[in-house]
C-alpha cells in the first residue's frame, strides 16, 4: 500500500534516487518498482547494524512509513540530517519534521495515510492513485517461469484461494467455510484451484484440502516472487484481509476479498480490475483485535457460504464473457 506514495515521490522529483528499507523477505517486492532504485533488507533484531548500514550510504532525507518507535530510532542513529515521520509514541523527539495523524486521515484508505505524509512534508504536488508493479518484463518472466515449476495449466480456469492471514484468526474466515466453498465450485465449475500462503499457514491449507481433487497446496512452497507468479496466473483470487490480498490488487486479478475484525474502507484491494468485497457486519465490527473478544467470531459468521459462492459465481460469468 506504500507503492502509491513511492511513485507519486518520484513522479514529483525524478531526479532523487529511492531506496526502500523493509523487512527481509518481503523486500524482493519492491525489485518489480522501476522507481526503487535499491532495496535494503531490514535485519530483525539488528538495529544498530542497520543504522550503520544506512549510516554509510550517506542519505539527505529518512521518510518513516511504519508507526513504530523502532523505525524514528532507526532514522536517527543512521545520522540522516532530514528525517520525516507522524507523531506517535514519542516519535517526535528523534524526527526533524513530525506531522500529527487527523482523524479524517485514519478513517480513508491506508493508502492515502502515506501520500498525506508525502504531501505535509511538501514532497509531492499530486497523488498517484495506482499500486500496479511497472516492471512488466520481470512480472511475465515470473508468470511463466511458475507455470513451469508448479505445473500450472495454462489452458485451465485458474482460482486462487489464501485462507489465511499472518495476523491471526479475526482476519480468517473459518477453514471448514472455505473447504465447503471449494467443493461448492468444483461441483459446479471446471475449475483448478491453487492455495497459497506462508509455511505458517501449511495445516490449514492441508485440512482445507484433504481428499480434495483438483486442489493443489502451494502453501509454504513459494518464495514471495514465485506468489506474485501464481496468482498472475490465476483468473480470480479469493482471500481475506491479506498480504496475497493487496498482491492480486496491484497484479489487477478480479478477487473477492473476506474481511472480519478490519475495516474495507482502510484496507481494501486498491485496483483497477474487479473485487467484491464481503463483510460481516455486526455491532463490534471493525474491532481490529487479534483475539475475538467473544470467541464467536460472529463478524465472519454472517459471511455464508452462498454469499462467497454467488460472488464467485459472477465474477466467474464475466471472466466467460471477455
Amino acid at each position: 500500500m506504500s507503492i502509491p506514495a513511492i511513485k507519486s515521490l518520484k513522479k514529483s522529483n525524478p531526479e532523487i534516487k529511492i531506496s526502500v528499507i523493509c523487512k527481509k523477505g518481503l523486500d524482493e517486492i519492491f525489485t518489480l518498482l522501476e522507481e526503487v532504485e535499491e532495496i535494503i533488507p531490514y535485519e530483525k533484531n539488528k538495529l544498530l547494524k542497520n543504522a550503520k548500514l544506512l549510516n554509510k550510504k550517506g542519505f539527505d532525507t529518512y521518510i518513516s512509513f511504519p508507526n513504530s518507535l523502532e523505525s524514528a530510532i532507526l532514522g536517527l542513529l543512521s545520522g540522516i540530517p532530514e528525517r520525516i515521520g507522524y507523531s506517535k509514541d514519542l516519535r517526535c523527539q528523534l524526527l526533524t519534521k513530525c506531522f500529527k495523524r487527523e482523524k479524517d486521515i485514519l478513517n480513508q484508505h491506508h493508502i492515502f495515510y502515506y501520500l498525506n505524509l508525502l504531501k505535509k512534508a511538501e514532497l509531492i504536488k499530486d497523488y498517484i492513485l495506482d499500486l500496479s508493479f511497472t516492471k512488466k518484463e520481470i512480472l511475465t518472466n515470473l508468470k511463466n517461469l511458475t507455470q513451469r515449476k508448479f505445473s500450472i495449466e495454462k489452458k485451465r480456469f485458474i482460482l486462487g484461494i489464501h485462507p489465511g492471514a499472518a495476523y491471526g484468526k479475526t482476519k480468517m474466515w473459518p477453514p471448514e467455510k472455505y473447504r465447503e466453498l471449494i467443493k461448492k465450485i468444483l461441483e459446479n465449475f471446471d475449475a483448478t484451484i491453487y492455495l497459497v500462503g506462508s509455511k505458517s499457514e501449511e495445516n490449514t491449507s492441508l485440512e482445507i484440502a484433504k481428499n480434495l481433487k483438483n486442489v493443489h497446496i502451494l502453501t509454504g512452497k513459494t518464495t514471495i516472487l514465485e506468489l506474485v507468479g501464481v496468482i498472475l496466473n490465476c483468473n480470480i483470487f479469493i482471500s481475506n484481509d491479506s498480504g496475497p490480498m493487496h498482491l492480486a490488487a496491484a497484479l489487477s486479478i478480479p478477487q473477492i476479498a473476506i474481511f472480519g475484525s478490519t475495516d474495507p474502507v482502510i484496507t481494501s484491494p486498491y485496483n483497477k480490475s474487479t473485487n467484491i468485497i464481503l463483510k460481516g457486519i455486526t455491532h463490534c465490527s471493525p474491532c481490529f483485535l487479534k483475539e475475538c473478544p467473544t470467541k464467536d467470531f460472529k463478524c465472519f459468521e454472517k459471511i455464508k457460504v452462498n454469499d462467497v459462492f454467488h460472488s464467485f459465481a459472477s465474477l466467474f460469468e464475466k471472466y466467460r464473457s471477455l
